[in-house]
């Protein structure tokens, strides 16, 4: 199972937030900058690429369920896409709020 969303950003841009345990990659760029970053105690893949004015970036957050319980591991992947600086800036602050929350026992 999985569940996709997505937001149109202005007159082009995007962002889209996908949970599932299959995840796609869309910026494949050579220019493109991949990094490991922390967001809210999480390990997370990041990849951004600045093409003049606008900004692609990709977050991958993988979940693994707590030892003992029946969860299955997911990844939630949150992209956006055609954003200007200022746009991209409040893109990743609302992104910077994924939380893990863990099943209740």
């Amino acid at each position: 199972d999985f569940d996709v969303y997505t937001v149109k950003w202005g007159l082009t841009g995007s962002l889209g937030i996908y949970e599932g345990c299959c995840p796609q990659t869309f910026i494949t760029d050579a220019n493109a900058v991949k990094s490991d970053v922390t967001i809210n105690g999480l390990a997370v893949h990041q990849t951004t690429l600045r093409d003049g004015e606008s900004t692609a970036k990709e977050y991958y957050f993988d979940f693994q369920p707590e030892p003992g319980t029946d969860a299955h591991a997911f990844v939630v992947h949150a992209w956006y896409s055609n954003l200007d600086e200022a746009d991209a800036k409040a893109a990743d602050e609302i992104l910077s709020t994924i939380r893990y929350k863990p099943a209740r026992k």
